[in-house]
């Protein structure tokens, strides 16, 4: 009974010091989005789900530990991508980070062309596929980093970036 009084107490005292900031608009709508985009997802395929995932995780246990600003710049190239301003990350990046947000950079890259291969891959497949389950899941994320190998695009960010 005394740890569940200590976990409450702990609980609210996190509440009590964040609550400005939990309560921020920003974040609720950032966090909306990021549960619309994992949904978005998992529609398509829970493999691709899982290698987004687990590429995050890599990422965050190689290199995000270290400095905390590397997950801003490794966001930054997909969102600027959307408005055609992805080649300013790496221009910004040199001129006031250094060499050492590399991976954060890299990672973004291969974030965005793994996202633009699921928006192909679901353009594509305006119906419903035969294949059922996981054999599925595996042909959609087959699909995708196939896709990803063979774009030019992709290996000049990356090149022009390193």
């Amino acid at each position: 009974m005394m740890t569940l009084l200590l976990l409450k107490s702990r609980i609210q005292n996190f509440y009590e010091k964040h609550y400005k900031l939990l309560n921020s608009f920003f974040i609720i709508m950032v966090v909306s989005a990021i549960i619309a985009y994992i949904y978005n997802l998992i529609q398509i395929s829970y493999a691709l789900v899982f290698g987004i995932f687990s590429f995050f995780l890599i990422y965050a246990l190689l290199y995000g530990r270290f400095e905390k600003k590397q997950y801003f710049v490794m966001l930054a190239y997909p969102l600027l991508a959307y408005v055609k301003l992805e080649f300013s990350v790496p221009i910004i990046v040199a001129l006031f980070f250094g060499p050492a947000y590399l991976p954060a950079i890299i990672a973004g890259i291969i974030f965005r062309y793994m996202t633009l291969g699921a928006a192909e891959y679901t353009a594509s497949v305006a119906y419903v596929n035969a294949q059922e389950g996981l054999e599925r899941d595996l042909n959609t994320f087959r699909y995708i980093l196939d896709g990803i190998g063979v774009k030019k695009e992709f290996w000049i960010a990356l090149i022009a970036c390193i």
